[in-house]
């Protein structure tokens, strides 16, 4: 009979470890709210956009100029992907990097971030000259949404009044 107890009071403990809840929704934790990145002009003719990737999994272009695509797309690219730029912005220390690096050819395009935290935000000018990540970290935001295609949503501009 003790051994029947024990059996039934094991199974009734162990039963919640074994039970998926579907409706619970995965609790994002992150520091970073968004990393947005600027890739700005040159006196030629590069191309002016700018790429914002979300925690919540929304990527945004924005083309501004000499871009094939003009205006703001807004696309839903997953957690996965966007958690995983910030991820590496988290392990790379991002908020320590300097506000300001010294751009050392006025003629390049520039490269800028805005990394926004839950009450700040932290901005980097002339990422292009500062650590070799912020490179890389912006290559992989281009490969996300530098060339929004037809799954991307136009956004509207909101009218003024």
């Amino acid at each position: 009979m003790k051994k029947i107890i024990l059996g039934i009071l094991a199974t009734i403990s162990l039963a919640p470890s074994f039970a998926t809840n579907k409706t619970k929704k995965q609790v994002n934790n992150s520091p970073i709210v968004s990393v947005t990145i600027q890739h700005t002009a040159c006196y030629g003719k590069c191309p002016e956009y700018t790429i914002q990737i979300d925690a919540d999994g929304y990527a945004t272009y924005t083309g501004t100029r000499n871009m094939k695509q003009l205006g703001t797309y807004k696309k839903k690219i997953g957690t996965t992907k966007t958690m995983a730029i910030i991820n590496q912005m988290i392990a790379y220390k991002v908020d320590t990097c300097s506000k300001m690096y010294n751009n050392r050819i006025p003629d390049l395009p520039g490269l800028q971030y805005a990394i926004q935290y839950k009450d700040s935000v932290h901005k980097i000018y002339s990422a292009e000259w500062g650590p070799q990540f912020l490179k890389q970290v912006a290559n992989d935001m281009d490969k996300l949404g530098r060339y929004p295609d037809k799954t991307w949503t136009k956004v509207k501009k909101a009218v003024k009044q």
